[in-house]
């Protein structure tokens, strides 16, 4: 039977019961090119980023340390408060390996949201900038405190998700979709633990990255679709 507790993905992130009424903030399917209209490509070093047609995606690739590739939407989506953001982005993940960085998420170089494998480690990472400068709050997946996800293989296509109060200080989910079903894997609460907000904005893009800081073997990133809704109208 279905749960409806307060992790449930029949609620959203402000505890409202889920209705097929999502207000779509944006969406991007690379069917036909690299929707150069929607995202801007960072490419540092020999690092490499190809349309793959026939699969709707874009593939990122890094092989010498150094070698880095960002896809970072144009737009900053905006929050409003009071109202449930939403986030999906499917990917398919290179091999787990030392010397290699990949993150999915809604973030930008000073706050976030991010799914990351960090070498042969899966994270989920709250970046801010609220001190004025840079702080991350990583919480590894043996440490998750929802679900660990053993299930998860992160070099097969996947679902990110990620709901979120902001109003400064709430809550964050964040975990896959699989089968249909929400997995909510990890929280970050907020409320009555902190003395400031946990991100300055949550206004915010989507990112893809990849980044090697060793030679790596055969570290090829997939970005597919990606979606930002606000839900409640």
């Amino acid at each position: 039977m279905l749960s409806v507790g307060a992790d449930s993905g029949a609620v959203d992130a402000f505890g409202r019961a889920r209705v097929s009424e999502p207000f779509t903030l944006f969406d991007s399917a690379l069917r036909y090119d690299k929707g150069s209209e929607k995202w801007n490509e960072i490419i540092a070093a020999s690092g490499t980023s190809v349309h793959l047609p026939n699969e709707s995606s874009v593939a990122m690739t890094v092989t010498a340390s150094g070698d880095s590739v960002l896809r970072r939407t144009k737009r900053n989506f905006p929050y409003l408060p009071g109202k449930s953001l939403l986030v999906y982005q499917s990917f398919v993940g290179a091999p787990l390996q030392n010397g290699l960085i990949q993150e999915v998420g809604y973030f930008n170089n000073q706050n976030g949201i991010i799914c990351r494998a960090s070498g042969t480690t899966v994270q989920f990472v709250v970046r801010s900038f609220a001190s004025g400068s840079v702080v991350e709050n990583v919480v590894n997946q043996d440490q998750w405190n929802l679900d660990t996800a053993e299930w998860l293989d992160f070099s097969k296509a996947n679902i990110f998700t990620t709901d979120l109060e902001w109003l400064g200080v709430g809550r964050v989910r964040v975990g896959f979709v699989r089968d249909g079903e929400f997995y909510y894997c990890h929280e970050f609460n907020h409320a009555g633990q902190i003395d400031s907000v946990y991100m300055t904005s949550a206004t915010l893009p989507l990112s893809y990255r990849i980044a090697a800081t060793a030679a790596v073997s055969g570290a090829t990133m997939k970005q597919i679709c990606s979606s930002v809704m606000s839900e409640a109208g």
